[in-house]
């Protein structure tokens, strides 16, 4: 059995809790085998993790001030779909007084009276048509798309499929037609229908 008590550090003298000096010798760690140097690898440990908290603690209280931060406002899901439709196409912070908030509110509330989709719905399926254009190599707004689907179906009082619209348009762009092109061809597809 290995006798159990306070070794002294020779470097700064503090105690700790091991083994004898004799079996101290006997087990050496990977650090002290390595370097030469004896560590207080607990002590270490308490001290990094401190100031990895400490920083931590700082950046959070940073960003607090930041306008927009999830700290200091609530979160992206509290907010109106209107609005985080806005911050999505600006790449990053927008007012909630912008104009692009008042503009994707009024074409969400008029694409909520042609389509079944709700706004919530109609702002997820817009955000994943842009990302699957973007995967192609198309770069396009959320506001251009949602202008493009609000052209369609004038006077129309059935209520159409926002999903299905947004999956031709998406297809014509694929295609190559830019957004005036896509939006004209389906136009002219819905035109048909109606007639």
């Amino acid at each position: 059995m290995i006798a159990r008590s306070a070794v002294r550090c020779p470097h700064c003298g503090l105690e700790s809790p091991g083994t004898a000096p004799r079996a101290a010798a006997a087990v050496q760690s990977p650090l002290v085998m390595e370097t030469g140097k004896k560590s207080h690898g607990l002590r270490n440990v308490i001290l990094i993790g401190m100031g990895i908290f400490f920083l931590a603690a700082i950046g959070a209280l940073m960003d607090a001030d930041k306008p927009g931060s999830s700290s200091s406002s609530s979160s992206p899901a509290a907010r109106p779909v209107e609005y985080n439709l806005a911050v999505i196409d600006a790449h990053g912070y927008v007012a909630e007084d912008d104009i692009s908030v008042a503009r994707f509110r009024r074409l969400l509330s008029q694409l909520s009276e042609k389509y079944t989709a709700t706004p919530l719905q109609i702002g997820d399926q817009t955000v994943t048509a842009q990302n699957l254009l973007k995967k192609r190599g198309i770069q396009e707004s959320l506001l251009n798309i949602m202008t493009a689907m609000n052209q369609l179906w004038p006077g129309v009082n059935k209520k159409q499929d926002y999903a299905g619209a947004l999956s031709i348009y998406t297809q014509f762009r694929d295609q190559g037609e830019s957004n005036d092109e896509a939006t004209e061809s389906l136009e002219n597809g819905t035109r048909a229908m109606g007639d």
